[in-house]
């Protein structure tokens, strides 16, 4: 009776012990995925930090007495690279299209050329 009730009290200290060291295993996971999320958020409390400075200096720029000049410039500049990129853009596209009409053009002269030699061949001269 005392063995068996030693051996139920040691089978409920391992159980206990597993048990402890399971929840410790858990709380060690908490915590690492804790300390990740905090980090997560102290990285993104730090990137919307640095738009809000962003925007307030932008927000300073755009209250300044000259910044009508300023976008004005900044519009005219905006504008010619337009038309650069516009004007290479119908360069680009023209060059494209001669290309492609000078080999539809070969292309039609070939099968003419081929067209004509056949009609030469006997069974066409029958007609």
């Amino acid at each position: 009776m005392i063995v068996a009730r030693y051996e139920a009290e040691l089978l409920q200290r391992k159980e206990s012990e597993e048990k402890v060291h399971q929840l410790e295993e858990q709380i060690s996971f908490n915590d690492e995925l804790n300390r990740q999320q905090q980090q997560d958020l102290q990285d993104r409390l730090a990137a919307a930090n640095t738009a809000i400075l962003n925007l307030e200096g932008k927000v300073k720029v755009l209250d300044r007495p000259d910044h009508e000049k300023h976008v004005a410039e900044m519009l005219s500049s905006v504008r010619d690279a337009a038309e650069r990129e516009l004007y290479k853009y119908k360069q680009d596209a023209e060059e494209t299209f001669s290309r492609n009409v000078s080999a539809s053009t070969a292309d039609v002269s070939f099968y003419q050329i081929s067209w004509l030699e056949d009609i030469g061949t006997p069974c066409f001269q029958s007609l």
